[in-house]
């Protein structure tokens, strides 16, 4: 049904421990998805071997030695044995919840991109995955973790193609998550807000594996390039987009459009041609306004 794809941080103290809780909570989701890891850095290899997932080391990197999203995505697309993909970040737990509701979208929409709000939690000891374990962090998560808002997300579900070639951003440098979202909404394929049926917790880390911290995921060069290469800020989107919103209903769930009016401004606004050419008819017109008062 599923293909899962990542790339992890080397398996050293605290990033070890978060990584295997995360990538053992995808080996048990049921039924069996395939995952894929990429990259070479330390324990890779071994946990992929130890989880039964497929390890694929070689990753193009940019001048700094940080992966490229656009092959991992390209690699990924190819190599799946699924039709629906999904790339998530490798210290994202996720529970029972997950593929029900990934089904059900694929399901309803053909062409669909499947994002959500991750819960932000401090995880400093191994998940047992004892029986009970999903309902007791899931508890957890509800009562000590934070809901992150709307603008980073963590997993990205999609059928094999629909977002098309992806630019060769820096992983872990900010925009290019932003980015997806937009190429959801200039391909004008459903953009799906999950937070409601999927609970998943991120936990929280620090930024030690980058060179000067969390300055330079947000701040640093790495980033500046991966919002040239995304086409600037106007190309960077949030949860605040969505066409559709997943969420449970009953024994199931429900997929809510927005407003028909509100998704063709949305259509209009962030569509590549269309996009601009309103921009400019917008400042033509207050030109105009502006000579005539």
């Amino acid at each position: 049904m599923l293909t899962l794809f990542t790339t992890a941080k080397a398996f050293n103290g605290h990033n070890a421990l978060i990584q295997r809780n995360a990538l053992k909570s995808w080996a048990l989701l049921r039924p069996q998805v395939e995952v894929l890891l990429f990259g070479s850095d330390d324990g890779s290899a071994e946990i992929a071997q130890e989880l039964g997932f497929r390890h694929i080391p070689s990753v193009a990197c940019n001048d700094y030695g940080t992966p490229l999203i656009g092959d991992i995505f390209e690699q990924a697309q190819k190599l799946a044995a699924n039709p629906i993909v999904c790339y998530i970040n490798a210290d994202i737990v996720l529970f029972d919840d997950f593929l029900p509701a990934v089904k059900y979208a694929s399901e309803q929409r053909r062409q669909f991109l499947m994002v959500g709000q991750r819960t932000d939690l401090d995880v400093t000891e191994p998940i047992t995955f004892d029986p009970g374990w999903e309902e007791k962090w899931k508890s957890i998560a509800t009562r000590d973790g934070k809901l992150h808002g709307k603008g980073g997300v963590d997993y990205f579900v999609f059928p094999k193609g629909a977002l098309g070639p992806i630019p060769a951003f820096a992983i872990g440098r900010g925009v290019w998550d932003n980015w997806l979202m937009y190429r959801a909404r200039s391909r004008n394929i459903a953009f799906i807000d999950a937070t409601p049926a999927v609970q998943c917790i991120h936990q929280n880390h620090d930024y030690k594996h980058i060179a000067d911290g969390k300055d330079n995921t947000y701040l640093g060069p790495e980033r500046e390039v991966n919002l040239q290469l995304g086409g600037g800020k106007r190309c960077m989107l949030t949860l605040d987009q969505i066409t559709d919103t997943l969420s449970p209903n009953k024994d199931s769930y429900r997929l809510t459009e927005i407003p028909t009016s509100e998704r063709i401004i949305s259509t209009i606004v962030y569509h590549p041609v269309l996009g601009p050419m309103a921009l400019k008819l917008v400042e033509a017109r207050r030109t105009l306004l502006r000579r005539s008062a």
